[in-house]
C-alpha cells in the first residue's frame, strides 16, 4: 500500500504544480508584456503532460491574442500539442508524451473545435518559429487521415491558419477547404445557411491554394455566395477582409467575370460604410504585390478586361481600408 500512497501523493503534487503553472500563464502580466512572461520554461515543460486539451487550447488562444510571446514557452507548447495530435492521427487517441505516461492517464483526442482554435492561434504568432512545425504537420496529417470532422467555419479557420503560416498549401490546405466547398456545391440549404464569417475565412484560405488553384466552378460558387452576403453586411472590417481575400484569389479565365463581380460588390459596399480597418491582419508583405499580380494577369488579355473604372473602384476601397487602419480621424478625410 505504501508504494500506492507514495504514487498518489506524487501525482497530487504534480497536479498542484500544473495548476500553479496554468495560473501563472493565464494571469501573467498584461499586454504589451509577452504572454508567458515570468513562467519558468522547465516548470512549464514538466506540467504540460498533466493538462487536458481544454487547458492546452486556452494556452494557444492566450498566446495568439498577444503581439508577443515568450518563445521558449510557446515552442514547448507546440511540441506537446504536435506529439498528441500525431498520436491521434496514428491511433485515434492523443497520448501524453513518453515522459508523461506514468504521470497522467491516457487523454481523449482533441475535438475538431479545439484543433481549429489551436492551429489558428498558432498562425497568429509572430515571428513564426520552426518549433511550431509539429502543430502544422500533425494537423496536416490529421486532415489527410480524416481524423476530424470540421464544420465549415472550422475548416475555413484551419485553411486560413495554414495559409497565413505558409505551410502545407499544396496538400492539406486544398484538402480542408474543398470539404467545405463540396458541401456548399451539393447542398442548397448549406449555401443558404452560410455565414459571412464562414465566407470570408473560406475565401481567404482559397486565395492561398497553390497552382492550379480553384477551378472555375469553385470560384463561381464563392462569387455567388459573396454577392448574396455582401449586401447584408454592415461591418466594414469584415468586408475589408473579404475584399482583400478576393483581390488575392487568382481566378481561371473561365471565372474571370464572376471574380470581377464579386470583387466589385465588396468594393461598392465598402464605400457605403465608415472605414474601420480590417478584421484580419493584412498580408505581411503588404497589398502592393497582390495589386501588381492582378495587373500582370491583364497581360493575358482575357475577357472581360479590368477597365479603368473597375480598377479605380478597387484602389478606392484600398484607400478606405488604409484610412480605417490609421483611425477615425483619417477615415473622415477620405474623398472617394
Amino acid at each position: 500500500m505504501r508504494p500506492q500512497g507514495s504514487a498518489r501523493r506524487a501525482a497530487e503534487h504534480a497536479a498542484q504544480q500544473a495548476n500553479a503553472v496554468f495560473r501563472a500563464v493565464v494571469n501573467g502580466p498584461a499586454a504589451p508584456a509577452p504572454a508567458g512572461l515570468g513562467v519558468n520554461p522547465d516548470a512549464f515543460r514538466q506540467a504540460l503532460p498533466w493538462f487536458r486539451w481544454r487547458e492546452l487550447t486556452v494556452f494557444a488562444n492566450h498566446f495568439g491574442q498577444r503581439d508577443a510571446v515568450v518563445q521558449e514557452v510557446s515552442a514547448e507548447l507546440a511540441g506537446e500539442i504536435g506529439r498528441r495530435l500525431s498520436s491521434a492521427s496514428a491511433a485515434g487517441a492523443a497520448l501524453p508524451s513518453e515522459r508523461s505516461v506514468s504521470a497522467a492517464e491516457v487523454l481523449p483526442g482533441a475535438s475538431s473545435r479545439e484543433v481549429a482554435a489551436i492551429v489558428y492561434s498558432f498562425s497568429k504568432l509572430r515571428p513564426q518559429l520552426p518549433e511550431y512545425a509539429p502543430v502544422y504537420n500533425a494537423v496536416a496529417e490529421g486532415i489527410r487521415c480524416q481524423t476530424w470532422e470540421f464544420s465549415r467555419l472550422q475548416a475555413a479557420l484551419v485553411g486560413t491558419a495554414l495559409a497565413d503560416a505558409q505551410v502545407h498549401t499544396f496538400d492539406a490546405l486544398p484538402a480542408v477547404v474543398r470539404v467545405a466547398l463540396g458541401q456548399l456545391a451539393r447542398d442548397a440549404g448549406a449555401r443558404a445557411e452560410l455565414t459571412f464569417d464562414e465566407l470570408r475565412y473560406l475565401v481567404h484560405a482559397c486565395a492561398h491554394v497553390q497552382s492550379p488553384g480553384l477551378d472555375a466552378d469553385e470560384v463561381r460558387l464563392l462569387a455567388e455566395c459573396t454577392q448574396r452576403l455582401v449586401a447584408e453586411s454592415r461591418e466594414f472590417s469584415k468586408l475589408a477582409h473579404l475584399m482583400v481575400s478576393w483581390l488575392a484569389l487568382p481566378a481561371p479565365s473561365a471565372a474571370k467575370e464572376v471574380h470581377q463581380k464579386a470583387l466589385s460588390a465588396t468594393c461598392v459596399r465598402l464605400h457605403e460604410l465608415e472605414p474601420r480597418g480590417s478584421a484580419h491582419p493584412l498580408p505581411l508583405e503588404g497589398l502592393a504585390p497582390v495589386v501588381a499580380h492582378l495587373l500582370a494577369r491583364e497581360s493575358r488579355q482575357e475577357q472581360p478586361p479590368l477597365t479603368p473604372p473597375k480598377f479605380k473602384e478597387i484602389v478606392g476601397a484600398l484607400v478606405l481600408i488604409s484610412q480605417g487602419l490609421r483611425g477615425p480621424a483619417a477615415a473622415r478625410t477620405h474623398s472617394w
